[in-house]
């Protein structure tokens, strides 16, 4: 407060405003992959293809083939950390791109997956889920339609399993005249991504989309309908080919098969993008009083930004008490938290799960038949 040293009458001004928590941008991907040009293990933004050329040069790689379909699909902003030769970079890169804030979603593009050994995935995804980041990963190369799919093969631990997801086969795409070939699918998924968000939210399921995937002719596999029911059981997201709509993405899990509660890409993304939210948009508490109108100013916070993802559609419920609460109190804190600095509150969501499987019940029904 300000000192007064005489007596008077003193006009202050003063902020009546709640503290507001924002939504973070989910719009921004994290690419990480080999180039022969440009910084190394440093994140680069760039908003088009033209501008990754010209930071990071024209080579034949697969990073530039994900970028192109990143951008083609509907992608924004990419976040490039170029990595070496070696596998062992793959984490190394992931660590240094998570040190930014922007990155939510992130991939490394291959266009021989089995290349990648078991134990580089397996660090970055330990990365990814320390630093709540979303991982895409191209399934290795060698398998196919005849193939056991094993998600075990990538060698990522189940406590990482929610925070990755798996895309196969990789697509035919043409461009430039040239014959269609294999590329890697991430980077058109990633745009799709980064399209739904922007149009539906990140609760969305970047799946089911029926506007054709830009470019892509076929898929390097035909996938037959067991072949979908296997690989949906095995976590792992497929790519088919419809009559009339063309090449689209038909699924939406995670690597976590254990779980129910983050078996589906949407439910584990708006996880993430509510604690990325929750955090950032609270850190004004630090250092202030821990006290019942602190605890206070936090509860109206989150419930305000709880209340806005809630009527956007982001939660599940008639009501926003159906939809989430949040609580900040002494029932949350004991007087040992107090002593030693800690506000602790609890929040929990109702998030909504995409309708993967459609049945309609049909049966006869006449006048004078009561309907069951």
């Amino acid at each position: 407060m300000p000192e007064y040293l005489a007596p008077g009458v003193f006009v202050e001004e003063a902020s009546l405003r709640p503290h507001v928590i924002e939504g973070v941008p989910t719009s921004t991907t994290g690419f990480l992959g080999e180039s022969p040009a440009g910084p190394v293990e440093t994140p680069v933004l760039v908003t088009s293809t033209t501008e990754f050329v010209s930071e990071f040069g024209d080579f034949d790689t697969p990073i530039l083939a994900a970028i192109r379909g990143f951008f083609d699909a509907g992608g924004r902003r990419a976040l490039v950390v170029r990595t070496s030769a070696s596998p062992a970079s793959l984490a190394a890169g992931l660590a240094s791109l998570a040190q930014t804030e922007a990155a939510l979603l992130v991939l490394a593009p291959s266009a021989h997956g089995a290349d990648v050994p078991p134990w580089a995935w397996a660090a970055a995804a330990k990365v990814a889920r320390e630093h709540q980041r979303f991982l895409l990963v191209d399934a290795p190369a060698d398998w196919s339609q005849g193939a056991a799919w094993d998600p075990a093969a990538l060698g990522i631990a189940a406590a990482d399993a929610s925070s990755c997801a798996v895309y196969f086969p990789a697509v035919l795409r043409a461009r430039d005249g040239e014959p269609p070939r294999p590329e890697p699918a991430s980077g058109l998924v990633a745009g799709l991504y980064v399209r739904t968000d922007v149009e539906a939210g990140v609760w969305k399921a970047p799946a089911g989309d029926q506007r054709t995937l830009p470019g892509v002719v076929g898929l390097a596999t035909d996938l037959t309908a067991d072949a979908l029911d296997r690989l949906t059981a095995a976590g792992i997201n497929g790519l088919r080919t419809l009559p009339e709509a063309g090449t689209v993405v038909w699924g939406a899990r995670t690597l976590d098969r254990a779980d129910p509660e983050v078996r589906d890409v949407p439910v584990r993304r708006t996880l993430l993008y509510l604690e990325r939210c929750l955090a950032l948009g609270t850190e004004w508490a630090v250092f202030e009083p821990n006290n019942e109108a602190l605890w206070s100013r936090v509860r109206e916070a989150m419930n305000t930004f709880l209340t806005q993802v809630w009527r956007l559609g982001g939660l599940l419920g008639l009501q926003p008490d159906e939809a989430f609460f949040v609580r900040c109190d002494r029932s949350t804190m004991t007087q040992t938290d107090l002593d030693n600095g800690r506000l602790i509150a609890q929040v929990g969501v109702a998030l909504t799960r995409p309708a993967e499987f459609i049945i309609f019940r049909i049966g006869q029904w006449t006048a004078d038949a009561a309907p069951r």
